[in-house]
């Protein structure tokens, strides 16, 4: 029996070769496998402020991103606290990437503030410009040494072009996601814009291409308050976020002063609205009860009197493009309207 293929079985085994090949350019998974994955791993590495695959911290030079970054630091490898959040219990590793010239000096000096002592998870490794090679050597470099978080301060300094070309930060996150993907949290420290816009204010987005915002599951805007605090705003795909207000102390600790959750203001919006359509339904049966015959004037003062307001108001409520019309049908009737109420189905 011969062991050659055949012309046939040759092409069928360089297509199935050409598939394996195509299939590892592709994160695969099945329903199961995904909702097994879910269980798994949480949406959080910090519950509501720092996401378990990318969050962007991102602020104004100088306003002190690096030092909270260690305080994070600090709160991962000692089991306290995130801006009075408790950190999930955990054998944290902590892989940091600096790109300043002394930044292993500067984070020693900063988690020393945090933190006491050195025998902690910590490693901090020197990033330069990084290309698609020095991605796939710091991801064997971070995995072999089990690191389990990253962080990378800052991205400004590791693009291998402008901060606003889009194909650049594509490429600077495709070696991110290397991380993400294989369940590393990555924490990235950005910038804003500290140049005012022709209304007066500061934009209050990461500075660069659109596609930074796009490419992270959730951000932290670090802003300075008319106080002299910091104001912190969280943000992205997760959740709703929510608004703080915090106080630098000395070193690597802030004071949370204020915290609001955007989920409450969500739900008061939601209940002001169903407030304002039992209202408004409330006001179009009054119409169709007290209103029959008489004229948009007149039935703008009727409702006035009743439900006390600006008669012109209420006339005008009822009107084409008023907020009762959608309420409402209405039909002329002589010098006045017939009124009933709009069947939704």
């Amino acid at each position: 029996m011969s062991d050659e293929l055949t012309p046939e079985e040759e092409v069928q085994l360089e297509r199935w070769w050409e598939l394996q090949e195509a299939k590892k350019r592709f994160p695969t998974y099945t329903l199961a496998e995904a909702a097994a994955a879910a269980e798994e791993q949480d949406d959080w590495l910090v519950p509501g402020l720092i996401a378990s695959t990318s969050t962007l911290v991102f602020g104004e030079a100088k306003i002190g991103k690096s030092w909270l970054i260690a305080h994070l630091i600090g709160a991962l490898v000692s089991g306290g606290e995130f801006l009075n959040v408790q950190v999930p219990q955990g054998n944290y590793s902590i892989g940091v990437c600096y790109t300043d010239d002394a930044g292993h000096r500067e984070y020693a000096q900063r988690l020393s503030t945090a933190v006491s002592g050195t025998d902690h998870a910590v490693t901090l490794y020197g990033l330069g410009i990084m290309k698609r090679a020095d991605w796939d050597a710091l991801h064997h470099v971070v995995t072999d040494a089990g690191h389990n978080v990253l962080i990378i301060d800052n991205l400004t300094q590791i693009l291998d072009g402008s901060i606003n070309e889009d194909d650049v930060i594509r490429r600077c996150f495709d070696g991110i996601r290397r991380f993400t993907q294989a369940g590393i949290p990555v924490v990235i420290v950005g910038h804003s814009s500290d140049a005012k816009g022709k209304s007066g204010y500061k934009p209050d987005r990461p500075m660069g291409s659109a596609a930074i915002s796009q490419s992270v599951r959730w951000l932290m805007q670090v802003r300075h308050t008319r106080g002299g605090n910091l104001s912190v705003n969280t943000y992205g795909n997760i959740d709703h976020g929510r608004t703080m207000k915090i106080r630098a102390d000395d070193g690597a600790r802030f004071t949370v002063l204020e915290t609001s959750e955007k989920t409450e203001t969500v739900t008061n919006s939601r209940e002001r609205s169903t407030q304002t359509l039992d209202r408004n339904q409330e006001h179009a049966q009054f119409v169709v009860r007290e209103c029959q015959g008489v004229s948009l004037r007149e039935a703008g003062r009727r409702l006035a009197d009743k439900f006390s307001g600006d008669a012109d108001t209420f006339k005008n409520s009822l009107g084409t493009k008023g907020k009762l019309s959608p309420l409402l049908n209405r039909t002329k009737a002589g010098n006045g309207w017939t009124w009933d109420l709009v069947e939704h189905r």
